[in-house]
């Protein structure tokens, strides 16, 4: 078979979002929080209520300040599952043997008005047993990520549209239906995993996944010797995903299959171009690095507060002198930015200055009187740059 080669170099969204993404998650430690339990919450945006864990709130609220920071026009909703409405019941649940699959579905729309491209996560309970500490971070940060820039490509495909016939991005989806290139509600699934819009999706997520699992250069080699079978095979050995596997086990042999093996091959060339993967691995395991150092540090400030005898004004007569037992305590949210900075300065990093920018600063404050970051996330910013 032969694939010819691209032109272009292109990626269908920024640099920065290779990473990045994955490092808003990884340093959220959104998987230290409950994920057994969920609760109702409501939002006018997502269109009603939906059932939550505490874990899935913390990847939401960090993957929306991520997006709000980058100045980008998408939310993100991430609701749990119930394990009972889940046909397959061998993976209804996070688990000590499958740790870091959380993320299992993800789709999106576009918002009336605003035109935000709406991405809705669907994620899986831990099972009663399950232990975080099985959870590799930059793994499961990986995943997410992926799914995520899966519909940032498609958020791509309607810009393109719109800045070119100079329209909004919703009448761009709508041109893209009248053409064709995206199936109505109720088509099969082949001419769902046939369509235009994603075959391009799916080769940009598998390109990636091949990528991180095999390198760019090993993965075009087995693109290169399709006929042979490596990728069947492949598909039947690894678990990339159940759309994995319906491509290359299931649909080997059919037309949108081979068409697809063109975008993926589009992708890793243009990953290949530039020196993405390698580069992000070597990065997300330094940062993996950097967390666990960051929780050390957390926890020498939460025992003690480096005070000296004079420093001391503490009256608890059982208080050792250095202990401090309400380190850093989150003040009320009516409390005014000078105050709420004093607490940081003298709480957080017990001296009278902070390793940090005015405007980051103000910036955090505003993100957490709106519920965006929760104190911890703020204290775990601020001892990041401090130290």
């Amino acid at each position: 078979m032969m694939i010819f080669e691209q032109t272009s170099t292109r990626l269908p969204m920024d640099r920065g979002l290779y990473g990045e993404i994955e490092s808003a998650i990884v340093e959220s430690e959104f998987w230290v929080a409950n994920n057994t339990e969920s609760e109702f919450r409501s939002s006018k945006v997502y269109g009603g209520q939906f059932m939550q864990t505490d874990a899935a709130r913390a990847l939401q609220l960090a993957l929306d300040f991520f997006f709000r920071h980058k100045r980008m026009k998408v939310r993100v909703f991430v609701i749990s599952l119930d394990s009972e409405d889940l046909s397959d019941k061998t993976n209804n649940y996070q688990t000590n043997d499958r740790p870091n699959r959380f993320v299992v579905a993800a789709d999106a729309g576009l918002t009336g008005k605003r035109d935000h491209l709406m991405i809705t996560l669907s994620a899986i309970e831990s099972s009663p047993d399950f232990d975080a500490g099985n959870i590799s971070p930059s793994t499961l940060a990986r995943d997410i990520a992926t799914t995520i820039r899966h519909e940032l490509v498609h958020s791509a495909q309607y810009d393109r549209i719109s800045k070119s016939m100079g329209i909004t991005r919703g009448a761009a989806k709508q041109k893209m239906e009248d053409w064709g290139l995206i199936p109505d509600v109720g088509e099969s699934r082949d001419k769902y995993l046939g369509s235009h819009i994603e075959l391009d999706a799916f080769g940009h997520e598998f390109a990636e996944k091949l990528a991180v699992a095999f390198g760019v250069e090993k993965s075009l080699e087995l693109l290169s010797t399709y006929g042979d079978g490596q990728l069947q095979n492949l598909a039947k050995q690894v678990d990339f995903g159940y759309n994995f596997n319906e491509f290359f086990s299931d649909h080997s042999d059919a037309a949108f299959t081979r068409t697809l093996l063109k975008k993926i091959k589009k992708y890793l060339l243009r990953f290949q171009h530039h020196n993405i993967y390698e580069k992000l691995i070597r990065e997300l395991k330094d940062r993996q690095m950097k967390i666990t150092k960051k929780r050390l540090r957390k926890l020498i400030r939460e025992v003690t507060d480096y005070a000296t005898g004079e420093e001391l004004t503490r009256t608890d007569e059982m208080q050792p002198p250095g202990i401090n037992k309400d380190f850093a305590a989150e003040p009320p949210k009516d409390v005014s930015f000078a105050a709420w900075k004093f607490r940081i300065e003298t709480d957080v990093l017990s001296d009278d200055m902070i390793a940090a920018e005015e405007s980051d600063i103000q910036r955090w404050y505003r993100a957490w009187r709106e519920g965006a970051l929760s104190w911890d996330e703020v204290i775990d910013y601020v001892l990041e740059l401090a130290y």
